[in-house]
């Protein structure tokens, strides 16, 4: 399952900005002109492994899963991006407001243990299941700012940024797969009822911590540094004091209040969803899911499906609102047997093709029984 969305940040951007590809004056504007007081941009990578062995009276199911979430997102204002990507000519003579601001991104792997009962008639029934997960830190890196400006002089003489930020992240020289940096603990639980045509359900996905160590890295500060440049007499001829001043200048440890490694608990980006499923004596359906993800920059997410009965098949649009982009239509289609189960879906299939597009989602779930 792979998403990608912003309220602002078009696809053609992102791409761009991640290739290290130029950017054109067109792009930036692009993105300028859908930019709001606050803006979000998100991607989730997530890969999942599950075995179900069920009992043999069949009302209970033991799930074992294995996953890989990889989830990097941010908040920002409209003048941070400005000042980033077109520089800060524009605000001289202002203080720019370059705060609230938030980035975190995270991966981590997890071995996860699910068991599921199953109650009441075949018509009329329950199900409810709980579930732990074990979970293996790979990286982590977690960037906050409360209060943030920048005040340009006139003439470019001077800069002043206040700043008060609280920078974590973990060992920066053990970051591929087989890195172990945090272990943690996270709890699943499901909860549904259901009669012949009425479905109704409830979830918790990953709540629960990662356990940092005492290699991660932990930096803050709460300053106002001002800048007036370097003054230089003869470029040719660079003293050890003119060479020390650049050094100084380059360098962020003077000023950090604290800047050391110790360990860091931190909440996981678990998931809360509820929803509701109509199905129609033809065997059409209609399902409403809202959804949120906790410590993750997310906006919460509401998202519509039409499924048409097609014997085997399901097909049909959606609609989707919130989250990390803004209003969206898509398609999902399955197909279902006695021994497969497939289904692929498209939430922003509009953006996806839309030059100004700002999403971008694919999903594939495939299950077979013995």
């Amino acid at each position: 399952n792979f998403t990608y969305g912003s309220n602002a940040v078009t696809n053609t951007f992102a791409k761009n900005f991640y290739l290290g590809n130029f950017l054109s004056d067109e792009e930036k504007e692009s993105v300028i002109d859908q930019l709001t007081s606050i803006n979000r941009v998100g991607i989730i990578l997530q890969n999942k492994l599950n075995f179900t062995i069920s009992d043999f009276n069949k009302n209970r199911k033991h799930l074992i899963s294995i996953q890989q979430y990889t989830g990097i997102n941010s908040k920002f204002n409209a003048t941070l991006f400005k000042l980033f990507f077109k520089g800060n000519k524009q605000f001289a003579g202002l203080n720019a407001t370059i705060s609230p601001f938030s980035y975190n991104q995270i991966q981590y792997q997890s071995l996860g243990y699910t068991i599921s009962t199953q109650y009441g008639s075949l018509v009329n029934s329950k199900e409810s299941a709980l579930g732990v997960n074990i979970i293996k830190g790979q990286s982590f890196q977690q960037i906050a700012t409360n209060n943030a400006s920048l005040y340009t002089a006139i003439d470019g003489s001077q800069l002043n940024l206040e700043l008060s930020a609280l920078i974590r992240s973990s060992d920066s020289s053990k970051q591929n797969f087989n890195s172990w940096n945090g272990t943690g603990l996270s709890f699943d639980f499901f909860h549904a009822i259901k009669d012949k045509q009425n479905y109704i359900q409830f979830a918790i996905s990953q709540l629960g911590f990662i356990r940092w160590n005492s290699d991660a890295n932990f930096l803050r500060t709460n300053k106002n540094f001002i800048y007036e440049g370097i003054y230089i007499n003869d470029l040719f001829s660079l003293s050890d004091s003119i060479l020390q001043q650049i050094n100084d200048s380059l360098t962020l440890k003077p000023y950090l209040d604290t800047n050391t490694k110790k360990g860091y608990t931190a909440l996981m980006p678990a998931t809360i969803s509820v929803g509701y499923q109509y199905t129609s004596d033809e065997g059409n359906k209609i399902q409403a899911n809202v959804l949120h993800r906790l410590a993750s920059n997310f906006f919460p997410e509401i998202v519509v499906h039409y499924l048409f009965n097609f014997n085997h098949i399901m097909a049909g649009p959606n609609l989707i609102m919130g989250g990390y982009t803004t209003a969206n239509a898509g398609a999902l289609v399955g197909y279902h047997s006695k021994y497969l189960n497939f289904q692929l879906s498209a939430n922003y299939l509009l953006s996806t093709f839309s030059s100004r597009g700002n999403g971008i989602h694919a999903g594939l779930t495939l299950s077979t029984n013995f």
